[in-house]
């Protein structure tokens, strides 16, 4: 009887991997997201590798491309992958100023300037360093906070200011902001020295 008993126990281990004292081991290789009992103190954690979903998204590329437009792209590329669909860099095409190995993703946009080109960005922000130079606001691009500086503009009538601006494509002069609604020539004589555009 102890014999087929040894037998047992024997043929339970071979298939399940047990240790010396019959406890059930983890195989090698065996992927789970369970954490599985090796011993009365220690545990072992076996998780699987998470998987990504890869998918065609579009992008648009243009600047300093070969042939800028719309482009159906796997969403596993990067952007210079992308731009290789474009045709590749042009010769005057500013490398540096793109992230080339950004992930794509659907609907972004890749603008490739050329050597030298300034970004309407960087142009305004060269205005508005300079009219902060001179002293004074610059009505066309200024933010709300600028705004507010001025005597007798609030909160209220800056929204007001950026929204008219917006509207009319800027200010043409200075006197042109008594077009907004509470602001007269009283107002504007306080300001005018203020100002500029």
């Amino acid at each position: 009887m102890r014999l087929y008993y040894v037998l047992f126990v024997m043929i339970v281990c071979v298939f399940t991997a047990c240790d010396s004292q019959g406890k059930s081991l983890v195989k090698e290789g065996v992927a789970s997201d369970e954490t599985v009992a090796v011993s009365d103190t220690q545990t072992i954690e076996i998780q699987t590798e998470t998987t990504v979903q890869i998918r065609d998204v579009y992008v648009q590329i243009g600047g300093a491309v070969n042939s800028p437009g719309v482009y159906k792209v796997s969403s596993d590329k990067r952007v210079f992958e992308a731009i290789e669909l474009a045709g590749g860099l042009r010769a005057d095409a500013d490398r540096n100023r793109v992230n080339l190995v950004s992930p794509v993703v659907d609907e972004m946009q890749i603008y490739v300037p050329e050597i030298g080109e300034v970004s309407t960005q960087q142009t305004l922000e060269q205005q508005t360093q300079s009219d902060s130079s001179s002293g004074k606001i610059n009505i066309n691009t200024a933010q709300a906070e600028d705004l507010t500086r001025l005597p007798g503009i609030g909160e209220s009538r800056a929204r007001t200011i950026i929204q008219y601006r917006e509207e009319h494509g800027g200010f043409q002069n200075i006197s042109e902001i008594m077009n907004i609604s509470g602001i007269k020539q009283a107002m504007f004589d306080k300001i005018k020295d203020l100002i500029t555009i």
